[in-house]
């Protein structure tokens, strides 16, 4: 392995490889941000550096594609949170 900064066989300098996180901050499966945030993690990947990717989609966030197809969710309890809801009988 050659020192850091020395030039490769090929006359590139050789180094570490960098690791990147690439963060998709769409639930869309199909929005730019998120073919984009693919694009650049293979395009690091590609380039011999490390990369990390994550999405929206690994929170519990309101998901419009999955609203779209299964209507709103059920409501959530309140339980524990301090706060009370009522109900008329």
């Amino acid at each position: 392995m050659s020192a850091p900064g020395s030039a490769d066989t090929d006359g590139r300098l050789s180094r570490e490889p960098v690791r990147y996180l690439v963060f998709s901050a769409s639930l869309r499966a199909d929005s730019l941000d998120t073919r984009l945030a693919r694009l650049a993690a293979e395009t690091i990947g590609a380039n011999g550096d490390e990369v990390d990717y994550a999405s929206m989609r690994e929170f519990d966030v309101h998901d419009a594609d999955l609203q779209k197809e299964s209507g709103f969710p059920p409501e959530r309890s309140c339980s524990g949170t301090g706060s009370s809801a009522a109900t008329p009988s």
